[in-house]
């Protein structure tokens, strides 16, 4: 499976918790399902910087993964990162 700090990672690990048939409710992704960044309990993140540090953690987490499933390197449209960090 992808690594769990990658949105698709972090649902499948949702997905694979035990729930309660009755009251389970399905969702989109959301920053709660990924796990939260290792840092010293004195050093708190702004939101915004949380958000960024954790979406660089997934992308160094991916090509480890693509290369064990024989993907190769991700890649992203030119200016994606632009479109995303503002």
């Amino acid at each position: 499976p992808p690594p769990p700090t990658t949105a698709l990672g972090g649902l499948l690990t949702q997905l694979g918790r035990r729930h309660d048939k009755l009251t389970y409710q399905p969702s989109n992704i959301t920053w709660s399902h990924l796990p939260p960044l290792d840092l010293p309990k004195q050093r708190k993140l702004k939101k915004r910087a949380r958000y960024e540090a954790m979406s660089e953690r997934a992308l160094a987490d991916l090509p480890a993964w693509l290369a064990a499933i024989g993907a190769g390197e991700p890649s992203a449209p030119e200016g994606a990162h632009q479109l995303l960090t503002g």
